[in-house]
C-alpha cells in the first residue's frame, strides 16, 4: 500500500477541530450540509476511481464523471448498490492501493456475522476519531458530561487475547467479550469500572436478570447499539439501572449512522455519511432500505452500500442539532420481514409489553416457519395458564393478522444466525 511521507495532525487536534465543525454543523440550513456532503462524497469517489481496483477496474463510477473529468452528482443514483454479499466477495479488490497519510494508520476491523460470513473491514483513523467525536456529541444533547473510561461489548474468538477485558493501555476501551455469560461480563465491569458502556441491549437485560446489580455502580451511561431497542427493554432498562440510556445505531461497515438525543430518536450523523432517503415529503409510516456511503472510508470505500436494514424517516425537527435529519425508528434486518402467501412482504408489529402484560416475559422471539405459520417462542419466569396463552396468541393474531400462530414456552432464545447476539426479534425462515 503507497502512503505520502507528509506527518498528519496529532489525533487530538483532529478531534479538537472536528468537534469544533460539528458544533457548528448541526444547526447549518439543509443546502449548507448538502452542500459539504456533496464536497466529500466527490472526493472520496475520486479517491476509489483512482486508487481502489474495484471500482477502478470495473468502470462502476463512470457515469459520475464527464469526459473532461468533471463530477455531476445528479447522477449518483446511477452507481450500483453494493450489497454485503458483494462487498465480501470483492474485500481484496475493495481495498485502496494509496491512502491520504491523514487516514493513517488503518485498523482492522469486521462485522459480527450475524448475516453469515464476516466482512472484514479497514477502518481509517478519521473514521475512529470522528467516531468517538459523534458519541461524545451525544454526550453533549443528553446532558451527560464528556466521555471517560469505556467498555465496548463486541464478538471475538474464545481464544483471543482480550477475552478478558482489560485494555491494553489506559486509553483503550475495556473489552466485554459477547459470549461471556452475564456474570463473567459484569465482573469485568466490577473489576475495570468504565465510566461508559456501548452493548447490545440483549446484555444489559441479561445483566439485570442476574439481579447483581451493584457490579455495574461504575457506569453513567449505556450506548445500546447492534439490535432494535424494543420500547419495553427501553422501559427495563429505565427501571433498573440508574444510568442514562442512549440508543445507538450503527454498522462496523459504515460507523455511527444515527444516535439519540434526549427525545429518543435518532438524529443521523449527516457530518459522516451519506444516509440515502426518497425524494418528497417524508412518509414516516414508510419502511426504506439504508443506503449509506461512509465519507471517511478511503481504506476500503463503501459507496451506496446497503447494510440490510430497514429504518423510519422521522417529519418532525428537534429542538438540538435543528437540520440533522431524524429517524423514526430502526426496524431491524431484511430477514425480519415475514412473507405472505400472495409475495407481498411485511413487519410484524409485535409489542412485546402487550404481550407482557398477559404472560410475565424474560425473553421472546417470534418466528415465521412457512408462509402461513408463525410461532411466538416466549421465555417466563411463572408457568402460563391454558388462558394466558390462549389470550397470547389472540393478541398475537391481531398484531401480525393472517397466519396461522402457536406459543411455545422455552427455556431460553437461541438463534445461531445471530452470531454474538443472545436473539433475534423476528426472524423469517422463508426466503
Amino acid at each position: 500500500m503507497i502512503v505520502s511521507r507528509l506527518q498528519p495532525l496529532p489525533v487530538n487536534e483532529i478531534a479538537r477541530q472536528f468537534a469544533a465543525v460539528m458544533d457548528k454543523s448541526q444547526n447549518l440550513p439543509p443546502p449548507d450540509i448538502q452542500r459539504r456532503q456533496k464536497m466529500l462524497l466527490e472526493r472520496l469517489c475520486r479517491h476509489a476511481h483512482a486508487h481502489v481496483p474495484f471500482y477502478r477496474d470495473s468502470n462502476r463510477l463512470a457515469p459520475l464523471f464527464g469526459k473532461d473529468g468533471t463530477f455531476n452528482h445528479e447522477r449518483w443514483s446511477e452507481v450500483p448498490v453494493l450489497t454485503r454479499a458483494e462487498a465480501q466477495d470483492n474485500e481484496k479488490a475493495l481495498l485502496a492501493e494509496k491512502l491520504p497519510p491523514e487516514m493513517l494508520p488503518l485498523m482492522n476491523d469486521r462485522t459480527s456475522g450475524s448475516t453469515g460470513t464476516p466482512l472484514r473491514i479497514k477502518r481509517t483513523s478519521m473514521q475512529m476519531i470522528y467516531s468517538q467525536v459523534l458519541l461524545q456529541r451525544a454526550m453533549k444533547w443528553n446532558n451527560c458530561g464528556p466521555m471517560q473510561r469505556l467498555a465496548i461489548t463486541d464478538v471475538v474468538a474464545q481464544d483471543d487475547e482480550r477475552v478478558d477485558g482489560a485494555p491494553s493501555s489506559p486509553e483503550q476501551p475495556v473489552l466485554i467479550p459477547a459470549h461471556l455469560s452475564a456474570a463473567e461480563q459484569m465482573d469485568i465491569v466490577a473489576r475495570e469500572k468504565p465510566h461508559h458502556a456501548i452493548v447490545f441491549p440483549n446484555l444489559v437485560e441479561a445483566w439485570i436478570d442476574t439481579g447483581d446489580l451493584d457490579k455495574l455502580d461504575s457506569l453513567h451511561t449505556i450506548f445500546t447499539t447492534g439490535e432494535v431497542l424494543r420500547p419495553e427493554i427501553r422501559a427495563l432498562l429505565d427501571r433498573s439501572l440508574k444510568v442514562r440510556i442512549i440508543n445507538l445505531y450503527s454498522a462496523t461497515e459504515t460507523g455511527p449512522i444515527a444516535i439519540a438525543g434526549p427525545d429518543g430518536r435518532l438524529r443521523v450523523s449527516e457530518e459522516i455519511l451519506l444516509l440515502e432517503q426518497p425524494s418528497g415529503p417524508v412518509d414516516p409510516s414508510k419502511p426504506v432500505a439504508v443506503v449509506a456511503t461512509p465519507f471517511y472510508a478511503y481504506g476500503m470505500p463503501l459507496l451506496r452500500y446497503a447494510t440490510g436494514d430497514y429504518v423510519r424517516f422521522s417529519s418532525r425537527r428537534p429542538r438540538e442539532a435543528t437540520n440533522l435529519r431524524r429517524l423514526e425508528n430502526v426496524l431491524g434486518r431484511e430477514r425480519s420481514l415475514f412473507r405472505r402467501a400472495d409475495g407481498t412482504r411485511i413487519w410484524p408489529a409485535v409489542h412485546g409489553d402487550i404481550l407482557g402484560d398477559i404472560i410475565p416475559l424474560r425473553g421472546w422471539q417470534l418466528v415465521q416457519e412457512t408462509v402461513d405459520d408463525i410461532v411466538l417462542k416466549i421465555v417466563s419466569p411463572v408457568t402460563p395458564t391454558d388462558e394466558a396463552v390462549l389470550q397470547c396468541r389472540r393478541a398475537l393474531e391481531k398484531m401480525v393478522p393472517g397466519f396461522g400462530t402457536r406459543i411455545e414456552v422455552v427455556d431460553r432464545i437461541a438463534d445461531e444466525r445471530a452470531t454474538g447476539k443472545r436473539f433475534e426479534s423476528c426472524i423469517s425462515m422463508v426466503a
